[in-house]
């Protein structure tokens, strides 16, 4: 059984990463429209490869329930969570430190293995609980 869920993207991140993105993308069309190409041709290419990855953020990330276990993916980044391993979902709750991989300031904890926790803000949390609970009828699943 495999499931997909996309993630909720909020005010800020997207403020964040798409104005970041408008405003390399103004600067390299100015630079190359005006021919005045003060900047060498080096600068243009990690201006783009810094706005490839933010947009590859924005719209690569989501969770995927496969073969057992909870894929989270945020563009580059990749983390794979046991389904048997998770204890406990924590709905609505925020997490300031540790591994997000979101785009949103509400969200979901997921707590796995002793110490193990991560960030994630699926757009359906309430289904992609039921999802897990169906795999893993243990989890415990906190708030809302």
């Amino acid at each position: 059984m495999r499931s997909s869920f996309s993630s909720r993207k909020g005010v800020l991140p997207a403020t964040v990463i798409l104005g970041v993105c408008a405003l390399i993308a103004a600067l390299l069309v100015s630079d190359v429209l005006l021919k005045d190409m003060e900047l060498p041709w080096t600068v243009h290419f990690v201006d783009l490869l810094f706005m490839s990855l933010l947009l590859w953020i924005w719209f690569g990330t989501h969770y995927v329930i496969d073969r057992g276990q909870l894929v989270c993916r945020s563009g580059p980044f990749r983390v794979a969570v046991p389904i048997k391993s998770i204890l406990s979902l924590h709905l609505g709750k925020r997490l300031w430190v540790g591994y997000k991989l979101s785009l949103s300031m509400k969200g979901m904890v997921v707590k796995y293995n002793r110490y193990d926790e991560i960030y994630i803000s699926p757009r359906d949390e309430e289904g992609l609980a039921s999802v897990l609970r169906q795999i893993n009828p243990s989890i415990e699943v906190h708030g809302r």
